[in-house]
């Protein structure tokens, strides 16, 4: 009695959006057509940009503890120059009158955040002596050096200086050849509040080398990295790779005509595509989105997805047209009736498995290839069910021209003997194994490596020579591993804390993978060593809270070994390795130092307990406690910060998202099925299938050497979310066929022939990606084999492993339709 209701009132819907279609069908497409220009014109201004942090999840610890401290010991958006010569050491004035050109050009720019502007030439680089029975500590570059007019005295002393800083492999090249430029640009525009654009950055900085070349003998080289870098880089890389992409498209547009059977129907599909990319690129420009060069894969994922439908569309108006030789209209019509509410619901439910991506993910790269992701799928929604039934309408009775696509229905009807159980049970047992072997695979696989921006580029782009050259005449930069401790105010004088940073310091420099370290303990020890002509006792920090002091006085907040008034204390590692097993044993050690002192604290302090010292830790932010109310608590290392804590923060969530983005997944696309087929089974047999097909092509990713990262993983869930029109198509049918009465095997041949050439469709898209294979681009040739091997596994699956799943879970469908 309730069904019935909804269901007159689903048709009289039906039909009057039918009326509203086919009865204006001018005046509709001549708003498509004034959208599509509009958006069009949206699309034209979209530029691509490599977003600062756009991998890192905002809510793991690590990186909010990363973004706490930032901006007082590294700045924001950090641009790194280095200069190197070809010949001889950098102690040469004319290469050190480059080097501070470039440092004051730099400073000028608009865009460039001048606190945080660190180079041989700002008075921020630093060391410290002890002259004459008293401290001393001074800017490596005095004030009063003039490059120009440099003496062979001032020269030695300069060098004498950069020794004593310690900045070898920091600032100043390990070979000595070179010096290391750090600018850190502003996100956004102080007065205004507008971001400022990379390009525009990246541009003054080319115009102060350009300058700086101009006037040199050419005997030095400039390489740049960094954020705005990598998105110019990226930007050289996308003529190439545009090319390679309509290669590929190629071939699947010509395996397309020969899967539907008709060319004029596969060419109208393609340029509803075309449309529906036209429409994706100008919401994203619409809702302002700054797109990512990884984000902008997921257009390959959703223009397969818009293809799917479609040409799923215009093979159902093909057997409509050749069916009695209805006219195009009729067709259209008839189709429209058939498949609109199946292919809204799928196109619906795989946008809101998107939408739900966006919404638990704390990652910016996550949520913007989600975002575009859905936003491709919305656009291919008017365009499957309004432009192309309307162009279709007009295109007259169309008949196969040749026999290829009956041997395809052939083949797909032979499918249906997968209905016997024997058959079906060989099945499960095959994919049951390869399942196994697929967790197998992935034992091995990469998880999120660190430093992956170089390895996206171009052996021939100039960023990755310039990324290379840089990290190896700088390693401090790209090797380290930062832990900060955060402790009361006036920390650095306190025996009791700094004797448990250094104990923190000790224990982490005899990891095997850590080659040095820098942190205020050495300083202080270099200080009072000097300070007593070399005495040996100071090998140990004293436990007095003056001498300690008097060592705090020439190391300043400049040198980076305290903030916030000795508040806060970084300890840098530098690591041999940069692997995901190193990075985790740095963090497990530093895990057990934090409990092995608090235990040991705490039975020594017994005016203290663990939740006491959480308490004041969660209160440290909103600033010191009163001196009567502070109470010592024990030293506590957080991690982490620097280039390779934020590796690790990337692999942890990675690791911690995929399950609750699968079960998300799971929960959406569950739900779609259930609204259009109304039964238990009928969905699992719809998931199940898909399920394990996103599990085995886990594995082929492993062996085909694709890393899991936070881009592959979110592409995976989208290639499965979209891939889910074939599936559910087909089970829809099957599953109609048997409430009506009609024998298993006969039902499953009908659903194979009538939807299984989509999935034809979808091997056609991946012959496509593997074209991208060959591309110089490596970022291309990865999206090439994971897109490939998605839609690969998607269509196998649904081609061979669905009709078996779903015949063994369906068999008792008829049963349960005459029990209802």
């Amino acid at each position: 009695m309730s069904t019935r209701p909804r269901r007159r009132a689903g048709a009289r819907l039906k039909s009057a959006l039918e009326s509203m279609i086919f009865a204006h069908r001018r005046l509709l497409l001549a708003v498509l057509l004034a959208i599509t220009l509009l958006l069009a014109e949206q699309a034209s201004r979209l530029t691509l940009e490599a977003g600062f942090d756009r991998a890192q999840p905002v809510r793991h610890p690590y990186s909010q503890v990363d973004l706490r401290h930032r901006d007082v010991f590294d700045g924001a958006n950090p641009v790194r120059i280095a200069v190197l010569r070809s010949e001889g050491d950098l102690y040469d004035p004319v290469f050190l009158m480059r080097v501070k050109a470039l440092t004051d050009g730099l400073a000028a720019l608009p865009g460039i955040d001048r606190r945080h502007l660190r180079s041989l030439f700002t008075p921020e680089v630093r060391y410290v002596e002890v002259v004459e029975g008293r401290y001393f500590g001074g800017s490596v570059v005095p004030a009063e050096f003039d490059p120009e007019h440099a003496t062979p005295a001032e020269l030695a002393r300069l060098r004498r200086n950069v020794a004593k800083a310690g900045i070898t492999g920091r600032y100043v090249s390990a070979d000595r050849r070179g010096v290391l430029i750090e600018a850190a640009w502003l996100a956004r525009d102080p007065e205004t509040g507008q971001p400022f654009d990379q390009h525009q950055i990246m541009q003054g900085i080319g115009d102060v080398l350009r300058a700086a070349r101009a006037t040199s003998g050419g005997d030095f080289s400039v390489h740049v990295s960094g954020a705005p870098a990598l998105a110019r880089a990226l930007a050289e890389e996308v003529p190439q790779a545009w090319l390679v992409a309509a290669c590929g498209l190629l071939l699947s547009a010509a395996l397309l005509v020969f899967m539907i059977g008709a060319a004029r129907v596969a060419t109208i599909s393609l340029c509803c595509l075309v449309i529906q990319m036209i429409w994706q690129l100008g919401l994203i420009q619409l809702t302002s989105l700054r797109l990512d060069p990884d984000a902008a894969w997921a257009l390959a994922v959703t223009a397969t997805a818009g293809l799917l439908s479609m040409a799923q569309f215009g093979l159902r108006w093909l057997d409509n047209s050749a069916d009695g030789g209805h006219a195009g209209f009729s067709a259209s019509l008839r189709s429209w009736h058939q498949l609109a509410w199946p292919l809204a619901v799928v196109l619906l439910t795989a946008t809101a498995a998107a939408a739900a991506l966006a919404l638990i993910s704390d990652v910016p790269l996550i949520r913007q290839i989600a975002v575009v992701t859905a936003l491709g799928l919305l656009a291919a929604l008017p365009i499957t069910l309004l432009a192309l039934p309307i162009l279709l309408s007009w295109t007259g009775t169309a008949r196969i021209g040749w026999r290829l696509a009956d041997w395809f229905d052939a083949r797909l009807a032979s499918l249906g003997h997968l209905a016997r159980p024997w058959l079906g049970l060989f099945v499960m047992v095959a994919v049951g194994a390869l399942a196994g072997v697929s967790g197998w695979l992935q034992r091995d696989q990469p998880v999120e490596p660190a430093a992956t921006d170089l390895a996206r580029l171009s052996p021939a782009n100039p960023a990755k020579a310039d990324g290379a050259k840089l990290a190896a005449a700088f390693p401090r930069n790209v090797r380290e591993f930062r832990v900060i401790v955060e402790a009361d105010p006036d920390a650095c004088t306190d025996p009791d804390v700094m004797e448990q940073v250094d104990r923190l310091v000790w224990q982490l420099e005899n990891l095997p993978m850590v080659t040095g370290s820098t942190a205020l303990p050495q300083a202080q020890r270099r200080v009072l060593t000097a300070f007593a002509d070399g005495s040996p006792k100071f090998r140990v920090l004293p436990r007095n809270r003056e001498t300690l002091r008097q060592a705090m006085a020439p190391i300043s907040a400049d040198t980076g070994l305290h903030a916030d008034g000795c508040a806060t204390l970084p300890i840098s590692l530098y690591l041999s390795r940069r692997d995901a097993e190193s990075l985790l044993a740095v963090a497990n050690e530093v895990e057990r130092f934090n409990t092995a002192n608090a235990a040991e604290f705490f039975d020594s302090h017994r005016d203290v307990d663990a939740a006491y010292c959480a308490e004041q830790r969660r209160l440290r932010p909103l600033g010191p406690l009163p001196e009567p109310m502070r109470r010592s608590c024990p030293v506590e290392g957080q991690l982490a910060a620097g280039p390779l804590g934020a590796s690790l923060a990337r692999q942890q969530a990675l690791l911690a998202f995929r399950g609750p983005a699968a079960l998300v997944l799971a929960a959406a696309l569950a739900a779609g099925c259930w609204l259009l087929l109304g039964d238990a089974l009928a969905t699992v047999a719809v998931l199940l299938p898909l399920a394990l097909a996103g599990w085995i092509g886990l594995g082929l990713m492993a062996i085909s050497g694709l890393a899991l990262t936070q881009l592959t993983l979110t592409l995976w869930l989208m290639c499965l979310a979209a891939g889910l029109v074939g599936h559910l198509l087909i089970v829809r049918h099957l599953h109609d066929r048997l409430k009506a009465g009609h024998p298993l095997m006969a039902a499953l041949r009908a659903a194979m022939v009538a939807h299984g050439r989509i999935l034809l469709v979808a091997l056609a898209m991946a012959a496509g990606f593997a074209l991208w294979i060959l591309a110089d681009y490596p970022a291309q040739r990865g999206a090439g084999k994971l897109l490939a091997i998605g839609w690969s596994v998607i269509a196998v699956s649904g081609l061979l492993v669905l009709p078996a799943f779903a015949s063994l879970l369906l068999a008792g469908a008829p049963a349960r339709a005459g029990r209802d």
